[in-house]
């Protein structure tokens, strides 16, 4: 249950600190006076996506901030994604034009995982929820949650899955048959793919060595000519030994000096030895090289050829061969996907008829619970049914359903959303509502004008519904009716402030006498004495109904 919420800059609200009860909440006031609001923001805060458009004008954010009572569903699902709680479980939220904070027990989290948190835990009423039970495939959703069907609706959803798969494999298989002329230039291609037997990063190697080559071709030319410079007629060597036979004098310091010119000759000698090793070490094959230009060559024109790089010639390789193959054992292959498509068929089949059978006792539950539920709504007439038709395969199985009533002696029974009148239908689905309670244990129901278009005796065994329900669930209602607000366990009166620039709401909890004078001015537009011992006489009944629950 939701203890207590705090809202800031949000739509019309300023801002507005809550405490709610654990049984009946009922909201009051005008229409326009924001009761709606408070339960879009219950609504964001158990996962709804948001958007700017609830920032209050002038205002550069909105702040929601709720703390809800843990039980043992929440603390696995927060076990599940690893955030720490303690005895309570709070959610945050900020909406801005910048960024969007989502924090659970002050850690960050994704819209997903605050959906998760609170999936199958609350329950909010709406119009747009109304139109939510119309469509047949909720009402098949509506029949997997009661008896949770999860499970076997993924193994329905994994062999469904398995079945389509082959049935298309078949499908192109079969429409892929492939012209003689198509095959003999397939083959074609393949043994000049083939030929070619491409590396995954051959050309980068090649143009890497040739890259090199060029690199040795110029530091051979220049070594080359060094040693020409040196070795030569008219060389360096040459023009040394020259010098040393002229210094060749019978003088000691000539002498001296003339030794020490020989050794420099002995030793640069011994380095342009060194220089031809390097020389003689380089390897400057003309075949070596002939043959990488000319397999770069080929590479770039099959490249072009075939529009493709060799990563993709190497797979297209593969293709080829599994194309050819496909051709020669096509037959074999097309019995082999018959055979398997059988087999996936008959389990499909099976698990999805299981399915079906647990959906049809969960409707038959479901329809016993409905007309239980439907008692004292002031609807003698009414039947329910879930009507069964069955369909082609889909990953939800093979079942169409439909809930059909009847709320007139005589009359067929006709789908939901063709029947009934508003205020039968506003009946209807507040019995359907307390049943899917029940049968699915929900911590938070929120009923936003659930009541419409009901008066008089039904009105107040809406309120007493409201009311059974409140005994398994906290409930939040808006409502107009002063049958159904007797009821509240508190009653909280919603109003606005035109001031000079802008309309603001506010909230407050009524005490009895308050609340007498606020059910007489709904009942009747008047809080005269005879508007106000009715209301207290109301108040009376409704807690004499109460203290029977108890």
């Amino acid at each position: 249950m939701i203890n207590s919420i705090y809202i800031k800059n949000f739509v019309i609200i300023d801002e507005l600190r809550l405490e709610l009860t654990e049984g009946l909440n009922i909201f009051i006031g005008e229409t326009g006076a924001g009761k709606s609001i408070i339960m879009n923001a219950i609504d964001l805060l158990s996962g709804k996506r948001g958007d700017t458009s609830f920032i209050q004008k002038g205002k550069d954010k909105a702040i929601l901030e709720a703390s809800f009572t843990l039980d043992e569903r929440y603390r696995q699902r927060l076990e599940e994604y690893e955030i720490d709680y303690d005895d309570e479980l709070i959610v945050y939220r900020l909406l801005s034009p910048n960024k969007n904070v989502i924090r659970i027990n002050n850690q960050s989290v994704t819209l997903n995982i605050l959906k998760a948190i609170f999936n199958d835990a609350i329950d909010i009423h709406s119009q747009n929820d109304t139109q939510y039970l119309f469509k047949p495939k909720n009402q098949l959703a509506i029949l997997d949650r009661i008896k949770d069907h999860k499970e076997l609706l993924k193994e329905v959803r994994k062999l469904y899955e398995i079945k389509s798969t082959l049935e298309k494999k078949y499908d192109d298989l079969k429409a892929r048959e492939d012209s003689k002329d198509d095959l003999e230039y397939y083959e074609y291609q393949l043994k000049e793919l083939e030929e070619a037997d491409f590396k995954e990063k051959e050309e980068e190697e090649l143009e890497n060595f040739l890259r090199r080559y060029r690199s040795l071709e110029k530091i051979f030319s220049h070594l080359n000519r060094a040693i020409e410079l040196y070795e030569s007629p008219e060389g360096i060597s040459e023009k040394i030994y020259e010098l040393i036979k002229e210094l060749d004098l019978d003088d000691e310091e000539v002498a001296k000096i003339n030794a020490k010119i020989n050794d420099n000759y002995a030793f640069l000698d011994e380095n342009i030895k060194d220089l031809k090793k390097i020389v003689a070490s380089l390897d400057l094959s003309p075949n070596a090289i002939n043959e990488a230009n000319e397999r770069l060559s080929l590479i770039k024109r099959l490249k072009r050829k075939y529009h493709r790089d060799i990563k993709e010639m190497i797979d297209y390789i593969d293709e080829l061969r599994q194309r050819l193959d496909e051709n020669k054992h096509r037959g074999e292959r097309l019995i082999e996907l018959e055979t398997k498509i059988a087999n996936a068929r008959e389990e499909y089949l099976s698990k999805a008829k299981e399915l079906s059978l647990k959906r049809k006792e969960s409707a038959k539950d479901l329809e016993m619970e409905v007309l239980r539920s439907i008692e004292g709504l002031e609807l003698k007439y009414f039947d329910f049914k879930v009507d069964f038709k069955e369909v082609p395969a889909s990953a939800f199985g093979i079942d169409e359903v439909n809930f059909m009533i009847c709320t007139n002696k005589g009359q067929d029974m006709t789908p939901l959303n063709k029947s009934a009148s508003g205020g039968e239908m506003s009946r209807i689905l507040l019995a359907i509502k307390a049943v899917l309670n029940d049968l699915m244990k929900l911590d938070l129901v929120i009923f936003d004008e659930i009541d419409t278009g009901v008066s008089g005796k039904a009105a107040l065994a809406m309120g007493e519904k409201m009311l059974r329900i409140a005994n398994n669930s906290q409930v939040l209602a808006i409502t107009h009716l002063a049958q159904v607000a007797a009821f509240g366990d508190e009653v909280y009166f919603v109003y606005k402030d035109d001031e000079k620039e802008k309309t603001t709401s506010h909230i407050k909890a009524l005490e009895k006498d308050d609340i007498a004078k606020e059910l007489a001015l709904m009942a009747t537009g008047s809080q005269n004495d005879n508007a106000l011992n009715s209301a207290y006489d109301l108040l009376n009944k409704a807690k004499e109904i109460k203290d029977a629950y108890k």
